[in-house]
C-alpha cells in the first residue's frame, strides 16, 4: 500500500491530479484526499452526481 500512496502523490505533483474518495466508511487514505465523500452508499452519491452534472 505504501508504494501505491507514493505513486499517487507523484501523480499529483507531476499532473496536478486530485484524489477523491467515495466510500461509506472512513479509509486510511482520507487524510491524503482532496475531497472525501463518506457516510452514504456509492450508488446514492453517483445518482446525485449524475443529476448535478445533467447526465
Amino acid at each position: 500500500m505504501a508504494e501505491w500512496v507514493a505513486k499517487a502523490k507523484a501523480c499529483v505533483v507531476f499532473t496536478g491530479a486530485r484524489l477523491v474518495i467515495v466510500n461509506r466508511d472512513p479509509t486510511w487514505l482520507d487524510d491524503c484526499a482532496d475531497l472525501v465523500i463518506s457516510g452514504q452508499l456509492i450508488g446514492t452519491v453517483l445518482q446525485q452526481a449524475k443529476k448535478i452534472m445533467n447526465l
